[in-house]
């Protein structure tokens, strides 16, 4: 084959795969952005409200929220298209859900592995990973010496509940009787 024709004939591979890879429509999708992030743990895709299971980040109020929102929307555009397996849902009924992305990667674990969420005590399958990103400094870790309180935080103990005596038992005051006024 000639150099010109060679040269042609790459020229020709190159634009048709350009077309095929632009054309689908999950890179469409992808591109046109069907993901909308919420928080590093909380995302929504074709109108479902997705939380990320065993991963725990800063609220949008908190310090390092959008680092870590960034962080997810980071992970989100580069392993697009994204699945998620839904597993349970919350009081409101919104998805609790373990994400891949198109190369296989654990959106959830990553987030925790990279140090921009914590791992959810209710689900401790991440709990190491959050230690070794603790230690390595990664992520939100490597900003202050956080700990996991900021994520869950002390809570006071409830107040004890007020005692109630067994009917019998407890004298009753009477209310005054109403004076006559004279």
């Amino acid at each position: 084959m000639k150099p010109t024709a060679m040269f042609h004939s790459l020229i020709v591979t190159s634009v048709l795969t350009v077309a095929l890879l632009t054309s689908s429509p999950l890179w469409a999708e992808c591109r046109a952005g069907a993901y909308t992030i919420y928080s590093g743990d909380t995302m929504e895709y074709e109108g479902e409200r997705i939380h990320l299971k065993g991963v725990k980040a800063p609220a949008t109020d908190e310090a390092y929220a959008k680092a870590s929102e960034k962080a997810l929307q980071t992970l989100v555009a580069m392993n697009c298209p994204v699945r998620c397996f839904v597993s349970e849902r919350d009081a409101d009924g919104e998805a609790i859900a373990v994400c891949y992305g198109g190369d296989e990667t654990e959106i959830n674990a990553a987030m925790v592995r990279q140090g921009y969420a914590g791992a959810d005590p209710a689900y401790p399958e991440y709990t190491a990973l959050e230690q070794q990103a603790k230690q390595e400094r990664r992520g939100i870790w490597g900003e202050s010496p956080l700990q996991s309180d900021w994520i869950w935080p002390e809570r006071p103990e409830p107040a004890p509940a007020p005692t109630i005596e067994p009917a019998g038992k407890t004298e009753s005051a009477s209310p005054p009787a109403p004076s006559s006024g004279q």
